[in-house]
């Protein structure tokens, strides 16, 4: 509390969509913390999971070490015995005024048709997006999204809408498996 003394209750709800019907599923109690400063550190509690996220940090050396406070903090309070899942998600934008910087930051083939000629003048790409899922063995796993959206677009809840189009990258890397709660593994 001391590092993110703000502290909200939001509610996590979930829908259940079959071919017959649509109705709402379980809903969990999320309590969300933040830093009464300006860089936007969150960390998120609920009964399956903590996380932390910010916009931007300086080094990963800062992320890692507010990372481990954070686990050092759930380990004290709740002395879990095991974890399912550890991952990392890091989500980057190039708005539209960064689009010719992007070209020499991304691979062409990672890129996509961003930028590239339609064969008319009045063709423009307004969406294109790529979603791929890569099996990295012994349980690790990387979904990848990356590609270019109109302003006020999103393909993630918790990835915000940008006032004008934008290209993005979206990496989530996790493992799948059970492990001890050991802060120095984590």
């Amino acid at each position: 509390r001391k590092s993110y003394p703000v502290l909200r209750k939001d509610t996590e709800a979930g829908i259940l969509l079959t071919a017959q019907e649509i109705k709402s599923s379980s809903s969990a109690t999320v309590w969300r913390f933040t830093g009464d400063d300006a860089a936007g550190w969150q960390v998120s509690l609920s009964s399956g999971f903590v996380a932390l996220q910010v916009p931007r940090y300086t080094s990963r050396r800062e992320f890692l070490g507010r990372l481990r406070q954070v686990v050092e903090a759930a380990h004290s309070a709740f002395h879990p015995a095991s974890y399912d899942r550890l991952g990392v998600r890091y989500i980057d934008r190039f708005e539209q005024e960064s689009q010719a910087r992007m070209r020499h930051l991304v691979r062409p083939d990672v890129a996509g048709i961003v930028g590239q000629p339609l064969g008319s003048q009045k063709a423009s790409l307004t969406h294109s997006v790529t979603d791929s899922v890569f099996a990295l063995g012994a349980g690790d796993t990387l979904r990848a999204r990356w590609g270019w959206l109109p302003a006020n677009a999103t393909i993630d809840p918790t990835l915000e809408p940008a006032k004008t189009p934008s290209w993005i990258l979206d990496l989530d890397m996790y493992r799948e498996q059970s492990r001890p709660f050991e802060v120095e593994g984590i």
